[in-house]
């Protein structure tokens, strides 16, 4: 997606709640495999990583704090 100014972030924005809601496979295969591994070009600290797997660390993460949660509530 290419049109100008922040066309490429509102895509990545419906990407993202596409995948929130609906689940990765929501976004196509050959879609997901294409930007899996960020490059790094603008912030070279991320070259390599993988937004599939932090995407699964981070529900992990957020699971563990929800469960925390509900133990202390208890």
């Amino acid at each position: 997606v290419n049109v100008g100014r922040d066309a490429d972030t509102i895509a990545a924005m419906a990407g993202g709640m596409a995948g929130a809601l609906h689940g990765a496979q929501a976004v196509p295969e050959r879609w997901r495999s294409r930007i899996n591994r960020v490059r790094g070009d603008c912030i070279t600290a991320t070259a390599g990583t993988d937004l599939a797997e932090l995407a699964r660390d981070f529900e992990r993460a957020l699971a563990a704090e929800h469960a925390e949660e509900r133990n202390a509530a208890r």
